[in-house]
């Protein structure tokens, strides 16, 4: 129970969803064409399953606790 909580406790805030919150430099559109960098894009999924991961560590041991 003690390391279920504490691995609660300790685990990594989400990040935010707002892409206004991070850097300006990343999120650049191209003048030409309108659209993103490829690596923009690549950082944006990436940053959702990192997000979808963490939910569900959080999940996983919010039942694991109420299991216990």
């Amino acid at each position: 129970m003690q390391i279920a909580l504490r691995l609660y406790e300790s685990r990594p805030e989400i990040l935010s969803e707002d892409p206004k919150e991070h850097s300006k430099e990343i999120f650049r559109t191209s003048p030409e064409t309108g659209l993103l960098h490829c690596f923009s894009i690549v950082l944006l999924q990436e940053k959702e399953r990192y997000n979808r991961l963490i939910r569900t560590v959080a999940s996983t041991l919010e039942q694991l606790i109420r299991a216990i």
